[in-house]
Parts: structure tokens; sequence; C-alpha cells
């Protein structure tokens, strides 16, 4: 059995578990043993309970980051005098309503970007001296408005037989803008095969009416109005992450670090009311690692050779023990 390796064994009060477990998942060199490898337990030892409630409270962080598309710093500062019900009231509670406002932001960005696509279709029959109420009111013709990929053109010639009226407009990246038109008759067939040619129709807005060019302005205007709402909804949001951010890189940081106490569990065994945590340690290190718990009340070291205890196995390669570390 390789001298330089010994084995250690941890030993205290179940009220001092954290505590413990806060100090070893800084540690590197060690190689802990996980509790499921004792093939035979003593009577009356067994795995201590691993059900990590804070994982919940750290994906609804993770909901925030990926909603908000902003990132929150960690930082190396936890405690373990922590409050479950405290950080998941101000976790939940910050994200609904950050929540709120995002969704806010969404919807009228998405706002935006339909009427800017009813505007460019817009400009496109700009030289039409006819009313869109005539348009779209029509008794007998039905009119799509939107865009078709170029792929698409050839397909839809293998279709000239069926009653379509189709205008192309400008080509824009993989697409044309057109339109088409179509009898009420047919107009479910008609936009079926165009549905099929992934036609991606644009709507033109009940609130236009006239003429292309007098509907060109009531969209202009329409769009500055909901792009200086969309101005003040980001300024809102902005404001809401200034106003928490120092907390959530707190919480956050403090998440991650229960994370990671709660990952160490799977190292403890328990008996009655107190704990045990066994691994390998380099010889080299055996002064550290008691020096770590020598204040730790209620919490004893032993140091053992290796092969003490028969039922755990030292890792092969034990060189690795000098540059991996024992938690991630």
């Amino acid at each position: 059995m390789n001298k330089k390796l010994k084995l250690f064994r941890l030993t205290g009060l179940l009220d001092n578990l954290d505590l413990t477990l806060e100090k070893l998942i800084s540690l590197k060199c060690i190689y802990p043993i996980k509790a499921s490898e004792f093939k035979q337990l003593t009577h009356g030892l067994s795995p201590i309970s691993t059900d990590n409630s804070w994982n919940i409270i750290y994906q609804e962080i993770n909901e925030l980051e990926l909603e908000s598309k902003m990132n929150i710093p960690v930082i190396d500062k936890h405690t373990i005098d922590y409050s479950f019900k405290g950080i998941q009231e101000y976790v939940h509670n910050t994200h609904a309503k950050l929540h709120t406002l995002i969704e806010q932001q969404k919807i009228t960005e998405h706002l935006i970007r339909q009427y800017k696509d009813a505007l460019i279709q817009i400009n496109n029959i700009i030289d039409l001296d006819i009313s869109l109420d005539d348009i779209f009111s029509c008794h007998y013709v039905s009119a799509r408005f939107g865009k078709l990929p170029i792929d698409s053109l050839d397909i839809l010639k293998l279709y000239d037989n069926k009653p379509i009226v189709f205008q192309l407009f400008k080509q824009e990246k993989n697409y044309y803008w057109c339109m088409y038109l179509t009898t009420q008759k047919n107009e479910i067939e008609i936009d079926n095969i165009f549905s099929s040619l992934y036609f991606n129709r644009v709507y033109i807005p009940d609130f236009i009416h006239g003429t292309p060019e007098s509907a060109r302005k009531t969209l202009g205007m329409e769009i500055k109005v909901a792009e200086e709402n969309l101005k003040e909804i980001k300024q809102e949001v902005k404001n809401a992450f200034e106003t928490n951010m120092d907390e959530l890189i707190k919480t956050k940081s403090e998440l991650i670090f229960l994370e990671k106490l709660f990952e160490a569990r799977k190292y403890v065994i328990s008996l009655g009311d107190k704990f045990n945590i066994s691994g390998f340690i380099l010889l080299r290190n055996v002064e550290n690692l008691k020096s770590i718990f020598e204040n730790v009340k209620d919490v004893e070291i032993e140091i053992m050779p290796a092969d003490f205890d028969k039922r755990l196995k030292p890792p092969k390669q034990w060189k690795r023990l000098l540059k991996k570390p024992c938690f991630k």
C-alpha cells in the first residue's frame, strides 16, 4: 500500500454537519468516499438524505436569467446562516415582478415587428389608388400579404391551373415579399397550398383604413408610439435589475454554494445523532486537514493507514489527487 496516502475519518454531531461540509467542499487533494460504496454498512449506519429543495429555487434564478438574457455574476461569499423561506420568497417575488415586465417587453417588441412588416407591405402597394377597406371587404376575393421563401417559387408554378393571382414585390434575403388573391370559394384550398410552401402571412392591423398612403401614415404613428412604450418598459426592466442586482448576486452565489453543500452529502453516513465522512488524503496534506477542523466544535479527525478499512478502495491513480478538486 502506498505510504503517501492516508485514510481520514471525520466524525461529529449532525448539528455541525453543514459547517463541516462547508469547510470540506473547499478542499483539494482529498478523495472522499461515497456512502454508497460501503458494501457492508454497520448495523444502524446509513447514508444521509441528499434531497435538495434548494435546487428548485436555483432553477428559478436560471429561468430569470434566460428570460431576461441577463447574467447574474457569482461571488465567492456565502454563509450557512440561511432561511429557506426567506430566499424562496425573495427569488419568487423578484422573478414574478421581472417576468411581468419582460413579458410586456416581448409583447411590445412583437407588436412593433408586426407593424413594421405591415408597413413594408403597405409600401409595396403604395401606388395603388384603392382603399384597403375595399381589398379586405370584397365578397368574392380574398387577399393575403406575406413572405414566401425563394425556393418555394418554382414549386408554386406547379399550381398555375389554380385560381390564384400572385404578385411578387421585392426580394429580401432568402424570401420574397408578395401577395396573392383567390376566390373566397377556394381560399381554404389555396391557403393550404401556400402554407405548404412556408408562406409567412403578414397581417394588416384592423385599425388600418383608407388608401395605402393614409395607411402608411397611421402605421408610422403607431410604430412611434409603440417604440416609446418599449423604451419605457426597457428602462423599467433595467431599473428593476439595478435595484435587485446586489441581492440577486448574493442569492445566486448562496444557492450555488448550497448546491455543493447538498451534493457533498452523498459522502456522509449517519449513526444516530452523529455523522461520519471517510476518504483518502495525501500524507503531506494531513496537517492542513487537521488545522482546518481543529476549531470546529465536536468534530474529530482520525488518520489511519490507507488500508485500515478493507471496505474502502483507495484511488488507483492517487497522483491525480494533486490536481483534482474534491468538489466541483
